[in-house]
């Protein structure tokens, strides 16, 4: 696999146990097994990684991360289907 694709991965299910907002660069390198600058190379930004983050929690319907994404006022969550970010922003609530 290659490295992008697997810190994405690793910060993807850090995000689904530890919650959206808590990621770190740091914390994803760690669990990823990479050096921090292998982070900063293929995502210059945590939002450049929190985006991809979202982009595949909205292929995957993953609610947590996207309702998590929308109090955050994270763009891409809000290009999610109006129905799916009410699904998810309900499921808050439950």
């Amino acid at each position: 696999m290659m490295t992008k694709e697997r810190i994405l991965d690793v910060a993807y299910s850090m995000a689904l146990s530890d919650g959206f907002n808590n990621l770190t660069r740091d914390g994803v390198a760690v669990q990823a097994g990479v050096a921090q600058g292998t982070v900063n190379h293929h995502f210059k930004t945590m939002d450049a990684l929190r985006n991809d983050i979202v982009t595949r929690a909205i292929e995957q319907r993953e609610l947590s991360i996207l309702a998590q994404a929308l109090a955050r006022g994270n763009k891409v969550a809000m290009t999610a289907s109006k129905a799916l970010q009410l699904e998810a922003l309900t499921s808050l609530a439950q």
